[in-house]
């Protein structure tokens, strides 16, 4: 958990000097200011954020119950229980059923063509 903190206060400090950093360089524009400005306060907000992100993610940060993390075993039907002529009764008609759904999907398209023929041709 100090390893979490101690990531978490590392990315606010570089993420906020980043930010400080770029407010000098656009402070000091007018007056010549160097691009190395520019360049440190992109690199130390960006591995600010990396540090944030990564802390956010380790395995530290979550609370487990080691009571309920551990796996039951789930009463599965045997294969016996199983009504295998009923499932493939039911996809047979489920199957028949899409077919005439398809049917009737094709048909409309080659009327919706046809109607689109007749009305270029006229």
């Amino acid at each position: 958990m100090l390893k979490v903190i101690l990531n978490i206060l590392l990315g606010s400090g570089s993420t906020g000097a980043g930010f400080y950093t770029g407010y000098l360089y656009l402070n000091g524009l007018n007056e010549g200011n160097h691009f190395w400005l520019l360049g440190l306060s992109l690199i130390l907000v960006a591995f600010g954020i990396y540090v944030l992100v990564r802390a956010s993610r380790t395995e530290d940060t979550l609370v487990v119950n080691d009571e309920a993390a551990k796996l039951q075993p789930e009463d599965t039907a045997s294969s016996e229980d199983i009504d295998f002529k009923g499932l493939l009764d039911r996809n047979k008609k489920l199957e028949a059923e899409y077919g005439k759904t398809s049917a009737t999907r094709d048909k409309l398209k080659l009327l919706e063509i046809a109607a689109a023929a007749e009305e270029q041709a006229a």
